[in-house]
């Protein structure tokens, strides 16, 4: 039996996306317990053998289906996938064998790389930046710098502790609410950050980071309840309830900041969905072309874009190095 399982949340997606999503987690060497919750599609999801599905009556937050989901995990360990989204080879026992390997982490997450499956392109995200993983070296300094800015992956490609994650009351009713489940993981144990890639993030112009990146006011909601549940969180230290006064204007400062960062990135995402339209003139063209390399496309099927994922990114030298590049220009 694994000690593993993977919540999915799933709502009026084609099933073919949902279907390529089980199918990589199917595919690991390292088994795992695959928990479907349907929220409330207008076509229920249809069970099949080794997925159990979770069928609610009324839509929620994707933060909430996912909490309804963490409720019945009964494994030492739980990882959360979007349903768009696909896992490279050994992501999970690679990321199942680093929790373990020390006490006191409560997640260890892996790098992701954008793809968009109808071109077969791909690049690494360069997120988190190369600040965060020197930072990393300090709990504290990371904790510091994660209430500031998120830089801790929790969706997709991130194995972490059931209980700790249960304790955390999980995932807000807001939007940025890995965000916040990020943060309150962080004051639970250690955050560790691996150079492999876990996962393809299937960039679609539609998701809702994209839409949310042009909404201000929905971006300061999201910092307004990270800071809401520090201030309830019996674990947050008290230099750390100290800072929230002032974190609430830092969260005002840094806000534009993270708006051109995301605006940056959606637009990257633009050019690999679009790489054989002509490129054009952008605000940001000086950060977007720091970040640009060659494109690479990969046809098969979901499966097969995988595998050859993981073998381009494998070689730890070379993925290490290209990513850095990335990340250094973008933090």
């Amino acid at each position: 039996m694994s000690d593993v399982s993977v919540v999915i949340p799933f709502w009026d997606l084609e099933n073919p996306i949902l279907q390529d999503c089980i199918d990589s987690i199917r595919s690991q060497a390292y088994p795992s317990q695959i928990l479907v919750v349907d929220n409330a599609s207008s076509i229920p999801v249809v069970g099949q053998d080794g997925v159990k599905v979770l069928r609610l009556n009324k839509r929620v937050s994707v933060g909430e289906a996912r909490n309804l989901g963490l409720a019945t995990v009964e494994t030492p360990y739980v990882m959360f996938m979007d349903a768009d989204d696909v896992l490279l080879p050994n992501a999970i026992g690679h990321l199942r064998s680093l929790i373990a390997s020390r006490p006191g982490v409560s997640l260890a997450a892996g790098r992701i790389i954008d793809w968009v499956p109808d071109t077969g392109v791909k690049r690494p995200k360069p997120w988190p930046g190369k600040m965060a993983k020197q930072i990393n070296r300090s709990a504290r300094l990371f904790r510091l710098l994660n209430i500031v800015r998120n830089v801790t992956p929790v969706t997709g490609c991130a194995v972490m502790d059931t209980r700790l994650a249960q304790s955390t009351g999980g995932f807000p009713n807001s939007t940025a609410e890995d965000w916040t489940f990020g943060v309150l993981m962080g004051l639970r144990g250690q955050v560790l950050l691996s150079d492999n890639y876990v996962k393809l993030y299937r960039w679609r112009a539609d998701g809702l980071s994209k839409v949310a990146v042009q909404q201000w006011k929905v971006l300061y909601e999201a910092r307004r309840v990270t800071r809401s549940a520090l201030a309830a969180d019996a674990l947050t230290p008290s230099w750390m309830r100290s800072l929230l006064g002032a974190l609430a204007l830092l969260h005002v400062l840094e806000l534009p900041f993270h708006v051109q960062r995301e605006q940056a990135f959606s637009r990257i995402g633009g050019e690999i969905a679009e790489a054989k339209k002509a490129p054009r003139p952008r605000r940001f063209d000086r950060i977007i072309r720091t970040a640009k390399r060659p494109a690479t496309t990969l046809a098969g099927s979901p499966a097969a874009v995988a595998r050859n994922s993981m073998a381009m990114y494998s070689n730890a030298a070379v993925a290490t190095d290209e990513s850095a590049k990335l990340r250094g220009r973008i933090v």
